[in-house]
């Protein structure tokens, strides 16, 4: 777009030395067998792919094995109920909000659960006296007595499950840790998107502008401008004669190619407009095709006007825009620039918002 407790204490795993082997290459990596293979075969040879599927599959052998712990106890106790149980009984009570945010699971997740060991006679809600509106939860005396009876059952079941863990040779519940800290930084959603952007945009080739791509150049402009507000005398005379009105003033336009099938499609532009005062450039006529958004041509362009102004020169570049337009200025934001006063009137008329870096 164009810029205008109580319970027994849980001990830490202790950590392995052993060096876990080295990770495959992404060149190395098969995503797809290539030949029969039996279930389980498969599923390991689509490796990351699989990655989920396994862990449900794992979770499931874990459940399974607690719920037939709780039936030789002959305890009415249900694997979902342990982190509730497990938490309460560490505090006096805690309101739902708290426990959420201790367990790290969602408010309606730990509503519906206390709601279920409410009629099962193991929580009690009561109002909090600090704030009415807000609910405490705590164990009644069978909750405290069911958890009395299954804390040396939990401190067997943990025994037995860190020796599983060791058996193997690495320290799962680190690397489980690590894991969540990093998508906790950096979610998995995020990272998918970056993802495909850097392979959509490795098929786009930023190159100048030259007469061959003129049409092309006010088509992208044009389009936009019509389809939100209307077409300026400035805009105008840039298309009429970009030669003359930007490059031949020390400016540039640059041009976005797609490679799709082998054949180089027109994909974006934007230009670098000189100013009148010393050390600063305007960023303008930016414009992506319709088919091409989503692909991070935008942010490339950007990209390569700022990299271009930088060894031109310029001290401090700046765009006029339209604030109805929040992901361009979302866009523009990522790469530095800030919003600042109109040192006296927009150029264009559509435009009610400033933004600058400083280069």
């Amino acid at each position: 777009m164009p810029p205008s407790g109580s319970t027994r204490q849980v001990t830490p795993l202790s950590k392995t030395t052993k060096t876990p082997s080295k990770m495959p290459s992404k060149q190395a990596r098969t995503s797809v067998p290539s030949q029969p293979l039996e279930a389980l075969d498969f599923l390991d040879s689509l490796q990351e792919l699989a990655l989920a599927t396994r862990l449900k599959q794992l979770s499931e052998q874990f459940i399974g094995a607690w719920t037939m712990v709780y039936q030789t106890q002959s305890v009415p106790f249900e694997p979902s109920w342990f982190l509730v149980m497990m938490v309460l009984s560490h505090f006096e009570s805690l309101s739902l909000v708290a426990m959420a945010d201790h367990l790290k699971v969602s408010h309606s997740a730990v509503s519906q659960l206390v709601s279920e060991l409410t009629k099962q006679g193991l929580v009690t809600t009561q109002a909090d006296p600090k704030d009415k509106r807000k609910r405490l939860v705590g164990l009644t005396d069978e909750g405290r007595r069911v958890v009395e009876i299954l804390t040396p059952v939990w401190a067997d079941m943990q025994q037995v499950i860190r020796e599983l863990i060791l058996s193997t040779g690495y320290d799962l519940m680190d690397v489980l840790g690590k894991t969540e800290k990093a998508l906790e930084t950096y979610p998995l959603s995020n990272r998918f998107y970056d993802q495909l952007v850097a392979r959509q945009t490795s098929a786009t080739q930023i190159v100048p502008y030259s007469e061959a791509y003129r049409a092309d150049f006010e088509d992208l402009n044009r389009r936009w401008l019509e389809a939100h507000f209307e077409v300026e005398p400035i805009d105008q005379a840039y298309f009429d004669d970009p030669k003359a009105t930007i490059l031949d003033r020390g400016g540039h336009i640059f041009m976005a190619l797609v490679d799709l099938d082998g054949r180089q499609q027109v994909a974006g532009t934007c230009a670098l407009l000189p100013t009148d005062t010393a050390g600063l450039v305007e960023f303008g006529k930016m414009g992506v095709a319709d088919a091409m958004q989503g692909r991070g041509v935008g942010e490339l362009l950007v990209k390569t006007a700022l990299d271009q102004a930088k060894a031109d020169g310029y001290t401090e570049i700046y765009l006029e825009m339209n604030s109805r337009f929040i992901r361009s200025v979302q866009l523009y934001r990522k790469f530095g620039f800030v919003l600042a006063p109109f040192d006296g009137a927009p150029r264009y008329g559509r435009s009610d918002l400033l933004l600058k870096r400083s280069l």
